[in-house]
């Protein structure tokens, strides 16, 4: 439970039924390029200091540079993106016998970027793999071909910022049954309602279609602006709080050390919303939590 004289302050992630990596709103599809050597994606949509930016579509991007050992070894690249919007291929990994190690071996982000999935290319049979001119395929690698495989990298999206103390609350429900002199004699359990509450959390433009299914638009209309120099969200009565795995990770201010609560199922039951700036600021928030199929519904983690 919350130290009154300790204050968090870090980030909310969450993980929807579709799988989107690290401020990415919609990840576009890869695919093979038509040349056979390069990929192409389709349109996507990100997020750089809180604004909605839309990607266009492309085609010939190069996988990267390099060469992989042949006899079916296995490397990873990143796929990265600048805040401009510049697509290109990371740093690629050492080669490596199976898929696992070149996963594990992964290079970290380029600086000032941001991931938007990797690779995985296992090398031709019988060819040394030559990134860039070797042909690709999603089919097992055989002869003058090596198989590419793409991962959205991140199972979760970051929703907001927050900070404050966090608490949670479990309330059992009881049936009792009474003494002699009407005191409870003793008591049942049948039933456990978990809660967690956050003093104040600022939202990113996406995050009302994560938690309650908002419609939202990247190219909305604004009253005296050009079509498409606004970004919007559409709420209606049929909507309802979404389940979503919560991920929150902090810092606390009395260690410095980073410290992570994990919810495998949860809803924001009520969001009470100040707008006016890039974010929307919510007081004093409450999460209804659920139990996951091994009955588990919260996880508290802190550094040592």
């Amino acid at each position: 439970m919350a130290d009154n004289y300790v204050a968090q302050n870090g980030k909310l992630y969450v993980a929807t039924s579709g799988v989107v990596p690290n401020s990415m709103v919609n990840m576009p599809t890869i695919s093979i390029s038509d040349n056979l050597a390069k990929i192409k994606i389709s349109e996507y949509t990100y997020l750089v200091d809180n604004v909605s930016i839309s990607g266009s579509a492309a085609t010939g991007i190069v996988v990267g540079s390099g060469t992989i050992t042949l006899g079916g070894k296995f490397a990873t690249i990143r796929l990265e993106i600048t805040e401009n919007a510049t697509i290109t291929a990371g740093t690629k990994s050492a080669t490596h016998t199976t898929a696992a190690q070149a996963i594990t071996g992964l290079p970290a982000v380029g600086t000032n970027k941001m991931s938007m999935g990797y690779y995985l290319i296992k090398s031709q049979t019988a060819t040394l793999t030559t990134l860039g001119t070797t042909k690709l395929s999603t089919t097992a690698a055989a002869g003058a071909t090596c198989m590419i495989t793409f991962y959205e990298e991140f199972d979760r999206a970051y929703v907001a910022d927050f900070q404050g103390n966090v608490s949670m609350t479990n309330a059992v429900s009881t049936i009792e049954w009474n003494g002699q002199d009407i005191v409870p004699a003793g008591s049942a359990s049948v039933g456990m309602d978990a809660q967690m509450n956050i003093s104040e959390m600022a939202f990113r433009p996406d995050s009302l279609r994560k938690l309650w299914g908002a419609t939202h638009s990247v190219t909305a209309s604004l009253k005296g602006k050009s079509d498409g120099a606004a970004y919007s969200w559409l709420v209606d009565a049929d909507m309802r709080p979404v389940t979503l795995q919560l991920l929150f990770h902090f810092t606390n201010s009395e260690t410095g050390k980073q410290e992570q609560i994990f919810c495998p199922a949860g809803k924001a039951m009520q969001i009470p919303m100040t707008f006016g700036s890039k974010t929307w600021v919510v007081h004093d928030m409450g999460w209804k939590l659920f139990i996951d199929d091994n009955r588990h519904f919260f996880f508290y983690y802190a550094e040592k």
